[in-house]
């Protein structure tokens, strides 16, 4: 079976469409859409954003877009929510149960009229009553796999709390080793920058592997791209840049030759470059 990045490329080639018409016309970056025809757009952008430029390439190119972007969750899946309704179970095996009461009372009083003796109609209803007793215990297994998935859903997060606290204390060790240069055994950590108002802002980026990026000096996007391995680009601003990416612990920053070092990890949205030094805001 093809992947999917093959397929958007053959639809795209079938059109006759250039990627930089596709750029062009979808606002997406020619290396993004690139990315995407090569199936590794995941490597160098969280799978929210890339599912978000996945869905726009597709509808674009007349495919369809929620069964493209289905078939990608499902090849880098995200924490998925039972969907059970328990009012509906419930009102359908009150449902039932009602229907099968009312069959065996109709039942019951056909045989009375027939004057039946009251073993044999007894043996006519065992059919109703195997068939009710199957019903319930179908809604029962069915509350039981409820109350299962509710389980294991709170024991992840329960054990998913005790690991971000666990990182979140060795974090913290790791800070205060930093603060204390009797006892670091790291690097130093880099002085408070102050640039003078009456000097232009330079901001170089180093890509210590793919990674994408936007970035804002005074307000404009300037730039919007993939930075390559290796790569270094270099940009001027009057007061500041705004920075978003989706793989921070790629990049390092460097403002008018200091260096600034890494922002951090993971997608992060809010990081500042002034001239006082660099600033991340956390979710």
């Amino acid at each position: 079976m093809e992947s999917i990045g093959s397929r958007l490329k053959n639809a795209r080639e079938k059109k006759s469409l250039t990627l930089e018409k596709v750029n062009k016309d979808t606002k997406v970056h020619y290396k993004i859409l690139q990315a995407l025809e090569e199936d590794r757009l995941d490597k160098t952008m969280n799978p929210v954003y890339a599912r978000s430029f996945l869905k726009t390439y597709a509808r674009y190119l007349g495919m369809d877009s929620k069964q493209i972007t289905d078939e990608y969750s499902a090849l880098h899946p995200a924490d998925v929510q039972p969907n059970i309704n328990i009012e509906k179970v419930t009102a359908t095996a009150s449902a039932a149960r009602q229907v099968q009461s009312d069959s065996a009372a109709r039942q019951v009083q056909s045989e009375q009229k027939a004057g039946r003796p009251l073993k044999d109609r007894l043996k006519a209803l065992y059919p109703v009553l195997t068939l009710a007793g199957i019903i319930i215990l179908a809604v029962a297994a069915v509350f039981l796999s409820v109350a299962a998935v509710k389980y294991a859903r709170s024991h992840i997060k329960i054990r998913k709390t005790e690991i971000v606290k666990k990182d979140t204390k060795k974090s913290q060790k790791k800070t205060k080793a930093a603060k204390e240069p009797a006892q670091a055994k790291s690097a130093p950590a880099v002085k408070p920058v102050s640039i003078p108002k009456n000097q232009a802002l330079v901001l170089t980026v180093r890509a210590k592997n793919d990674v994408w990026l936007q970035l804002t000096a005074d307000g404009k996007v300037i730039y919007e791209n993939i930075l390559s391995r290796g790569s270094s680009e270099e940009w001027q601003a009057d007061k500041r840049f705004d920075l978003w990416t989706g793989k921070a612990g790629y990049l390092d920053l460097i403002l008018n030759g200091n260096p600034l070092g890494s922002p951090g990890e993971g997608v992060i949205k809010d990081i500042t470059v002034t001239r006082s030094g660099m600033e991340v805001k956390q979710p």
